[in-house]
């Protein structure tokens, strides 16, 4: 793709559609074909390896001890919501308000995205369902229900939900990390090396469980 971006500043958009001779294809229609092949043979490889391991990935990986295709049932749900949604809306919600739509949905695939990613660091289990699909949910249900409520105003109640949803669980997860590490959340500096190169604890925002401990002692 970069050289692809670099030809295009330095030569111009109109080499694309350069014929190429004897084939009688444009270059850009080769340039499609041939990342249509590789992008096929790569998958192949890997959906083979996948198979034959029982799933797992490359060198064995796995997520939590399951198959690297689990995360397909959340995304996968996210993405059907966001089609039917798109499909079955009577007042054309994302043509209409397409931005609002798109950073609603992207809100809840990236908060599935986080739990993938703490999940694989942590080999915890990852649920199917996440909270997160509330806010598509509620799309869902009311068209199910033959839009019994502006959907303009549902959409902005899943952007809301969505957005909270996710700030609250990456600060619940900075909350769980500076805890187990005992340091700051944004300074890495361990509060027992402070407390003992100062004689007492500094007056920065301490997490919640800190402060339970300070209390206790």
């Amino acid at each position: 793709m970069i050289v692809v971006y670099i030809t295009t500043s330095v030569v111009g958009h109109d080499i694309w559609a350069f014929q190429v001779p004897l084939i009688g294809y444009e270059l850009k229609h080769l340039m499609i074909i041939s990342s249509i092949a590789v992008t096929t043979l790569s998958m192949s490889e890997s959906f083979s390896i996948i198979l034959l391991e029982g799933g797992a990935g490359k060198n064995g990986s796995t997520i939590a001890g399951t198959s690297v295709l689990s995360p397909v049932i959340p995304i996968g749900t996210i993405l059907v919501m966001a089609y039917t949604i798109y499909k079955k809306s009577a007042t054309h919600i994302f043509e209409n308000h397409p931005c609002l739509y798109i950073i609603a949905f992207g809100l809840a695939g990236a908060k599935v995205t986080n739990k993938l990613v703490v999940a694989h660091m942590t080999k915890s289990a990852m649920s199917m369902l996440d909270s997160s699909m509330i806010g598509p949910g509620m799309l869902f249900l009311n068209q199910y229900f033959n839009t019994i409520l502006d959907e303009y105003l549902v959409l902005w109640l899943c952007l809301l939900w969505t957005l909270v949803d996710l700030c609250r669980y990456s600060v619940f997860v900075c909350v769980q990390i500076c805890d187990y590490m005992d340091i700051y959340c944004f300074k890495i500096t361990s509060l027992e090396k402070e407390k003992n190169g100062r004689g007492t604890l500094s007056s920065r925002p301490v997490t919640r469980s800190q402060g339970r401990k300070k209390k206790v002692n």
